[in-house]
């Protein structure tokens, strides 16, 4: 056996270095790009930075990524010599293969169950949220399918991997929540989660993640060939998301991908299962609101909503680009909706710099009442640097709003640029803050790609017709 060193001194390292002692591993050390970490002890490790592995054996040593910047940190590996995996993996690669070779680990657990002798319930569908009940378009796709499937009689559980508070005011309103809770050791929680799933008798396993709930669902269909169908869908467009869904692709029966551009590269990466790779315009409902477009005189009204995170939703970028419209002496007003990691610094901002006239942080809001928000805007505005077919930009359109988002996965299905919306290049807060201003200047394209995306939007993202096409080809059933 190799010796492992670790890629990510970070939470996501000690949540590696937890899992790998749970199974029997330990690491030599961590690598990490951070120089403030060099030398320094991380869990009782050494931490090093990167050049100290050049050196090292390739026949004797293994180097595991525990990082969200995996495809960056695959690229260093790369330029180093290393041959991703042969070299070097994703720690949830690993895993997956400790499962796969020590599946009788579950089976002693499990087969008490003897659920291979009951038949599965083709009208019962689990829906995974990972993150729990936030404001994104895991949750709001996730939701809308989970209410149009219970009005066509199917069973349907939301299983809810991150329990908070708004998630246990959630569960006080519906009976269709199980909530999971994570134990200390990674073998523990895949065995609750598969106890969990076995325990509703599901015939159809949605997973919004590609990495525990499609662990368990393969233990579960080692130990019971044929016990449950299940449901990948790809939200994002990171190496990351292509590779889990690539090694785990035995587990998994079909795979639906949420922009036309993440179902193209999926197919170059596993041909083989062309057939089973589908692409839907993901839904949106859009209720009656009334739309006020500001006047020449007025700010213009920017709006941005979704997880307030840095990493994917790059909402750093958001303190660049209200500098570049300070600088350019613009009239404008940022409200901001929904909760995350980074919310605190921009509140911070906010009040450092004096701007709470023009900065307004909304705060997680309930989708059925974002239409209201959006309806008091002009722009909608994307920074991400990742995403599938962001759900809050389809909804945005749908209430009239004109687009200017980066170009990430799904952006160009719904967006021609510069005729009913802007694109600008990842990171590019500069062109983002251009466009601004020129729509400042020219406030009459707002009202009339206001009114095309509107059009479009309902034609393009019709609820009835998506449940149509997924019933029919994912749960394979009568609609």
């Amino acid at each position: 056996m190799k010796k492992i060193v670790l890629f990510g001194a970070s939470q996501a390292g000690i949540n590696a270095l937890q899992n790998l002692a749970n199974i029997g591993f330990d690491i030599e050390f961590f690598v990490d790009n951070d120089k403030k970490k060099d030398g320094i002890h991380f869990c009782s490790k050494v931490v090093y930075q990167p050049n100290i592995i050049k050196a090292i054996d390739r026949d004797s040593y293994m180097i595991l990524i525990s990082s969200m910047y995996y495809s960056e940190i695959s690229e260093q590996l790369r330029s180093y010599g290393f041959i991703e995996d042969v070299d070097f993996f994703h720690i949830e690669q690993f895993l997956f293969q400790y499962i796969h070779d020590n599946i009788n680990i579950f089976s002693r657990e499990l087969t008490q169950y003897k659920f291979n002798d009951h038949k599965k319930n083709e009208r019962t569908v689990i829906i995974t949220l990972p993150s729990g009940f936030t404001l994104g378009g895991v949750e709001t796709l996730s939701l809308s399918i989970y209410r149009e499937l219970k009005t066509k009689g199917f069973e349907v559980k939301l299983l809810d991997m991150n329990t908070s508070e708004r998630s246990l005011r959630y569960m006080a309103k519906e009976n269709d929540i199980v909530s999971i809770d994570k134990p200390t050791t990674f073998i523990d929680y895949l065995i609750t989660l598969c106890k969990a799933i076995i325990m509703m008798n599901p015939g159809h396993l949605v997973i919004n993640e590609p990495t525990r709930l499609i662990m368990a669902a393969y233990i579960l269909r080692a130990i019971f060939p044929g016990f449950v169908n299940t449901l990948s869908v790809l939200h994002g467009d990171t190496r990351l998301i292509y590779k889990l869904n690539c090694v785990c692709n035995k587990g998994i029966d079909k795979f639906l991908c949420v922009s036309s551009k993440i179902r193209n590269q999926l197919i170059e990466l596993i041909p083989h299962r062309t057939n089973d790779v589908y692409y839907f315009p993901s839904p949106i409902i859009i209720k009656e609101s009334a739309k006020m477009n500001s006047l020449e005189n007025e700010a213009v009204r920017i709006a941005f909503a979704g997880r307030i995170t840095v990493e994917r939703k790059r909402c750093d970028l958001l303190l660049k680009l209200i500098d570049i419209l300070e600088e350019k002496d613009i009239d404008y007003e940022l409200n901001i909706a929904g909760s995350g990691s980074y919310f605190t610094a921009i509140e911070n901002y906010k009040t450092v710099n004096k701007l709470e006239n023009k900065i307004k942080l909304f705060g997680f809001i309930r989708p059925e009442e974002m239409g209201d928000f959006y309806s008091m805007s002009d722009i909608y505005l994307n920074t991400s640097d990742s995403e599938g077919t962001c759900i809050a930009m389809l909804e945005a359109m749908g209430y009239g709003l004109v687009p200017v988002v980066t170009d990430v996965s799904g952006v160009r299905d719904f967006i021609c640029d510069k005729k009913n919306g802007f694109i600008a290049p990842v990171g590019d807060m500069n062109k983002i803050a251009d466009i601004i201003e020129g729509i400042y200047y020219h406030r009459d394209i707002i009202e009339v790609w206001g009114k095309y995306n509107k059009d479009m939007i309902k034609q393009k993202t019709d609820i009835k017709k998506y449940m149509k096409s997924f019933i029919h080809e994912l749960l394979e059933g009568d609609v």
